[in-house]
């Protein structure tokens, strides 16, 4: 995603863009020109090596912006973008293209795009995924699976639980909850769902609209909260209320998730810290946790990981015409 201004000519932002892609256009320009580049810490190892090989390549100096753990990544660049503190290239989540469009904090790549002979490498669908009412707007870096059923193999040793554990359906996931509470008392978060105000994106896009999605059919758009049809948004339905249902059944009927650490002053933190204590039963998160549960400096190799990490995907609501998994 490419910020508007004065400073940069439109031909360096989108090549600054394209660094990260294998771009095609002429390093010439460059040269005795400083480019600021924004994102976390979860992607410092790709991007410092590319800022590396960019340097090398065209003799422009990059001003390395990372945001780094313990921040909240989505505070810092919606403060930074409303200041014009942002950088010229940042990288955030797809959530954000639409707000960002509409406040004017970035440039339309259209043209841009059209010269880069490696966008049709993209499938259409990523293509749209950094595109707003038919524009293109940021260029995919990465993708990944939401939700996934994360567990921790000794809890589920401990509870009885055969694995590798997949459930059927909604009921199962509680039942093994339940399970886990009852048999495993150290678990705190028999079942861990983002959810509230401070997950932000993280509440609807890991916790709220993968359960909706698995709540009824998608014929008509009956699983969507936009109406693609009418153009609308979807207020009511039986797909939300069938995801509240279950929200409330974890929360208040069968008590199975405190919410103090909806709380904390890093939830994203907090989060992967109790699931990596094994103080989570089964967690809903993303595929990117494989390595994000651990800091770096202390994360084992993917064999030892595989030994204590399991996971299973996200089921359907076990509703007629739902999905038998929705991850």
């Amino acid at each position: 995603m490419i910020l508007k201004g004065e400073k940069m000519s439109k031909k360096i932002l989108v090549f600054s863009m394209t660094m990260l892609l294998v771009g095609a256009f002429s390093v010439t320009a460059f040269a005795q020109k400083v480019i600021s580049v924004q994102y976390g810490e979860p992607w410092k190892p790709i991007f410092e090596s590319a800022i590396e090989e960019f340097e090398k390549t065209t003799g422009a100096k990059v001003d390395n912006m990372m945001v780094p753990y313990g921040v909240v990544f989505l505070d810092k660049m919606t403060l930074d973008l409303a200041a014009g503190a942002a950088g010229d290239v940042i990288m955030v989540d797809g959530s954000m293209i639409a707000d960002t469009v509409e406040a004017g904090y970035i440039q339309e790549l259209d043209g841009y795009v059209k010269e880069w002979a490696d966008w049709d490498q993209y499938y259409p669908a990523f293509q749209a995924m950094g595109s707003y009412q038919g524009h293109v707007y940021g260029i995919v870096l990465e993708t990944a699976a939401n939700t996934i059923l994360w567990y921790w193999k000794s809890n589920f040793e401990k509870a009885g639980i055969a694995m590798p554990w997949q459930p059927k359906d909604w009921d199962e996931v509680l039942e093994t909850a339940e399970r886990i509470k009852e048999k495993v008392p150290d678990v705190e978060y028999p079942l861990y769902i983002p959810t509230g105000a401070k997950w932000g994106e993280g509440a609807t896009c890991i916790g709220m609209y993968p359960l909706i999605l698995g709540a009824d059919t998608k014929a008509g758009d009956r699983n969507r909260l936009w109406n693609y049809s009418s153009g609308k948004w979807i207020g009511s339905s039986p797909a939300i209320e069938r995801a509240l249902d279950f929200l409330r059944e974890v929360f208040s009927v069968r008590e199975l998730s405190p919410i103090d650490a909806m709380y904390a002053p890093d939830v994203w933190g907090e989060w992967r810290r109790l699931m990596r204590e094994g103080k989570i039963g089964i967690g809903f998160g993303g595929s990117w946790e494989w390595a994000e549960f651990w800091p770096e400096a202390i994360r084992p190799p993917e064999e030892e990981r595989a030994d204590v990490l399991g996971w299973a995907g996200l089921p359907g609501s076990g509703h007629p015409g739902t999905p038998a998994i929705q991850t």
